[in-house]
């Protein structure tokens, strides 16, 4: 891919953090491939990465002393007047060096956008501007890597690994017998059923998963950034999600929770943890996860609202389409998949 270079005057910044995706896909096996540089006495930094990956870019600050400032922002180049390409196409790479400009880490909350856009950043790259202006109204997703870097332990290497999930119940438009269209491309066919968040992590026994259980020693509590209800409940940074919010359930040895906060182990050792996030746009700021009262995790889950401020999904919208085999009607022989963007 040859260099990036750029600028910053934030003075807590002091070195570029480079994150891989290939085919939209993340898991624990990237903290290993995730590349560092430091930030030059000038401002610029230079940085080789492999091109058989796209990457998201994030400015740090190794001094942090709390989970709060390990990360500054996310580095955004502007595509068009309110989108900005979050992944960077590296895998599209031309050969050519990439210059992102001066970055501004005070754009927006946790946004560092790029003085160069789309035009620039085309000519070296296999791409039109028209492709990555596409690109750029898809990939907010990504900005949840930030969340991913700023909750990985760089001594041990645990993790507190968030997996958000955004609920959606949309009809089908099937050919079979007794089941007629139902027009899945409006808004109106389609229902919201929430925000959810899945955190995947390692760190055991740190969280015990008997105690969890057994609600006994083992106090693990979300608390949101802001006063909001979840479930017909009030919750606040003084008061969180936790398996003492409802009555705590015991599915299986393995599985344990309630609506609020469930929790289950998984094969290898590692703990999934599941709880919502309301049905509403997510709230600006950190979310923090406690054990026993000491903060454990933070999340920023605002970052990529899966719905905007009007209900309207943030990304694109499937219709399904079953077709029946020849022979049999109420067979089912392929289905079809269209995307939508509403609104």
């Amino acid at each position: 891919m040859g260099s990036l270079q750029a600028q910053q005057a934030l003075d807590t910044v002091d070195r570029i953090v480079a994150i891989p995706t290939r085919n939209g896909n993340v898991d624990v096996g990237i903290y290993a491939l995730i590349r560092q540089a430091e930030i030059q006495p000038d401002g610029g930094f230079e940085m080789d990465l492999d091109t058989s990956y796209d990457w998201v870019l994030l400015l740090a600050n190794s001094q942090a002393q709390t989970i709060d400032g390990k990360v500054v922002a996310y580095i955004s180049i502007p595509a068009t007047s309110d989108e900005g390409i979050d992944n960077l196409p590296a895998s599209a790479s031309n050969g050519s060096a990439i210059d992102l400009g001066t970055l501004n880490p005070a754009a927006s909350p946790r946004q560092a956008n790029s003085s160069n856009g789309a035009d620039q950043l085309a000519q070296k790259l296999s791409l039109t501007t028209a492709e990555l202006e596409e690109m750029a109204r898809f990939d907010d997703s990504y900005r949840h890597l930030y969340n991913f870097y700023l909750n990985q332990d760089a001594v041990t290497g645990g993790y507190y690994l968030a997996l958000p999930e955004a609920r959606w119940t949309a009809p089908l438009h099937t050919g079979l017998t007794g089941n007629p269209d139902q027009d899945s491309s409006s808004l109106g066919a389609f229902s919201y059923d929430g925000y959810y968040a899945s955190v995947m992590t390692d760190k055991t026994p740190s969280i015990d998963f008997d105690a969890f259980c057994a609600q006994q020693n083992g106090d693990l509590s979300v608390f949101p950034p802001t006063s909001m209800t979840i479930g017909g409940m009030s919750f606040d940074p003084g008061t969180g999600l936790s398996g003492a919010t409802a009555t705590m359930n015991q599915w299986s040895s393995n599985y344990c929770g309630n609506e609020f906060m469930r929790m289950e182990k998984q094969p290898d050792g590692a703990l999934m943890i599941q709880f919502p996030l309301g049905e509403n746009p997510v709230p600006d700021g950190l979310w923090r996860m406690k054990w026993n009262g000491n903060t454990v995790a933070a999340y920023d889950f605002s970052l990529a609202n899966p719905v905007d401020g009007t209900g309207l999904p943030t990304g694109l919208a499937p219709r399904f389409t079953l077709h029946p085999a020849d022979t049999d009607p109420d067979r089912i022989a392929s289905i079809t998949i269209e995307w939508y963007q509403l609104g």
